[in-house]
């Protein structure tokens, strides 16, 4: 008889579809009734692990390579990755003012926070932290908590205006919020 821990269960992760749902959010969010009202996002991510893939070791991989959980999957991980900073760039471009810079590894900090309708809070793991999808190690776990531990505390000034405009439509304000 196996216990628990050694039990393996088949999953499959939303990145298949959208790594980053922040534009089906915004679409979904004009197609209600406060289609005119201002709205904020919030976008949290989970970390991004950019892994160098060296030529030399990966030159004759071919197609299976790519995918093999030996190789660490860089195939997934480029796709996933690709999906989620293309949206976060988008809806970066389509949100905020013109001339706002945001990508996963910016702290928003800035005295124009009033001006954002978009945030993508999310950082760059390092090699303490895993992002594959099936290392829920302990070791792991607690990693990943103090990175998000980090990312709450650095962008405090974000997650307090995006609270501030929530409270604001809740009261009767102007704004609306959606995530």
């Amino acid at each position: 008889m196996k216990k628990p821990e050694d039990r393996f269960v088949p999953l499959i992760d939303g990145g298949v579809f959208a790594n980053d749902p922040i534009l089906a959010a915004y679409v979904e969010a004009r197609k209600k009734s406060w289609h005119d009202d201002r709205l904020v996002f919030l976008s949290l991510g989970t970390g991004q692990q950019n892994r160098p893939v060296a030529y030399q070791e990966a030159k004759d991989w071919g197609a299976i390579g790519w995918m093999h959980p030996a190789h660490d999957t860089p195939l997934i991980s480029i796709l996933m990755q690709g999906q989620a900073s293309t949206a976060s760039y988008q809806a970066n471009a389509l949100l905020n003012p013109a001339g706002t810079d945001l990508d996963y590894s910016t702290v928003v900090t800035d005295a124009n926070v009033q001006s954002l309708d978009y945030f993508r809070l999310d950082r760059h793991l390092t090699q303490k932290e895993n992002d594959a999808l099936d290392d829920a190690s302990p070791t792991n776990i607690a990693a990943l908590k103090a990175i998000a531990a980090a990312i709450a505390k650095d962008n405090a000034k974000a997650l307090e205006e995006v609270a501030r405009r929530i409270l604001a439509a809740q009261s009767g304000g102007q704004e609306s919020a959606a995530a």
